[in-house]
């Protein structure tokens, strides 16, 4: 499956290496794959009631066993876009903005978005953000994501946490803590995100409050 990729990938590129010119087929690949990810909310219809009874009634299955079919699909399409974006890496290096243009600069970033093992792409999404190929806000969110995965203060503010506190059946979701907090802003405008940490966490229905690693031990 890789080996045949990249065969496609080199065929339908053209020669475009060492030049400043749009690859129009592998633009128009990664618009259809970005297609498929502004639709996932579509794939996964009970989180909207307006939508979950003629879906299941679709579907004859109740909503544990539509929901499994969900994201087995979900899954697979994932999978199989990790798969492609990685051979256009191993090509290309990140397919940015010089090489199929800034409307669809953040795709493959949103696909390693799903790998199980994405920050070992964060090599190269780091040279693509400070090559100005990648907007650094993509670079900025991956390293707040890694740090938290690491249960280390994250950078950015960009990452919330949704828990069970003990003894309690409902979630929790915070801000998780963020290393120099009273300057975080300060950061988050430094690397081009354009909302503060406050308001970042209002669209995400969360009350922002400075929190320590100790205080969520």
């Amino acid at each position: 499956m890789k080996n045949l990729i990249l065969a496609l990938l080199v065929f339908t590129s053209g020669i475009v290496f060492g030049q400043d010119k749009i690859n129009i087929t592998l633009k128009k690949q990664l618009d259809s794959i970005m297609i498929l990810e502004t639709r996932r909310h579509d794939l996964h219809p009970l989180i909207d009631p307006l939508k979950r009874d003629t879906t299941v009634q679709g579907y004859s299955a109740n909503d544990q066993v539509l929901y499994a079919k969900i994201w087995k699909e979900q899954d697979r399409i994932d999978s199989l876009n990790v798969v492609f974006v990685d051979s256009i890496f191993k090509i290309y290096g990140y397919p940015g903005k010089t090489l199929v243009g800034p409307g669809t600069i953040e795709v493959a970033w949103y696909v390693i978005q799903h790998a199980n093992d994405k920050f070992k792409y964060m090599p190269v999404i780091k040279k693509a953000a400070e090559n100005g190929e990648l907007f650094y806000k993509y670079y900025a969110m991956m390293v707040d994501q890694q740090l938290v995965s690491q249960k280390k203060e994250q950078i950015y503010g960009t990452q919330a946490v949704c828990s069970k506190p003990h003894g309690s059946q409902e979630y929790v979701c915070f801000i998780w803590p963020i290393k120099d907090a009273e300057t975080v802003n300060e950061r988050r405008k430094k690397a081009g995100l354009e909302s503060t940490v406050e308001e970042n966490a209002k669209v995400m229905h969360i009350t922002y409050k400075v929190l320590k690693l100790a205080d969520i031990q």
